[in-house]
Formats: structure tokens, C-alpha cells, sequence
């Protein structure tokens, strides 16, 4: 039970992370230019 109350919350969590990841390479790529 506890695994599926535990899902969500890292599946949220590792798209946030990976959202960062991107916004972060955007800047630096629209600073390169």
C-alpha cells in the first residue's frame, strides 16, 4: 500500500527535476546565442 501512496509522489517529483533540467539547458543555450 505504502508503494502506491509512494508512486505519485516520486513520479511528480522526477518530472519536476527533469522540467528544472530543461529550463536550465534553455538558458544556457538562449545565453550562448
Amino acid at each position: 500500500m505504502s508503494s502506491c501512496l509512494f508512486l505519485p509522489r516520486a513520479s511528480s517529483r522526477a518530472f519536476l527535476s527533469a522540467l528544472a533540467f530543461v529550463f536550465v539547458k534553455l538558458l544556457d543555450l538562449f545565453s550562448v546565442i
